[in-house]
């Protein structure tokens, strides 16, 4: 899974590889025009294609590791 957010708080207009703080994974952030993709998760998923979606889990784990890879300012 990936998320789309908005790009307004960050700063950097390369990509950026990062750990997650509760298992090390590796991650990473895109800038993409006004947004950023973060990702990846690799939960496993055996239903209908059509049907899939990100789970609440897989978003928490993903702006978890971006919040803490990069706190807000202040």
């Amino acid at each position: 899974m990936h998320l789309i957010i908005r790009r307004e708080p960050l700063t950097s207009q390369h990509a950026i590889a990062f750990d997650s703080p509760r298992d090390n994974r590796h991650l990473y952030l895109i800038p993409w025009g006004d947004f950023a993709i973060i990702g990846t998760t690799d939960t496993d998923y055996m239903g209908d294609p059509d049907a899939m979606s990100a789970t609440p889990e897989d978003a928490d784990y993903l702006l978890e590791a971006a919040r803490y890879a990069f706190p807000s300012p202040g």
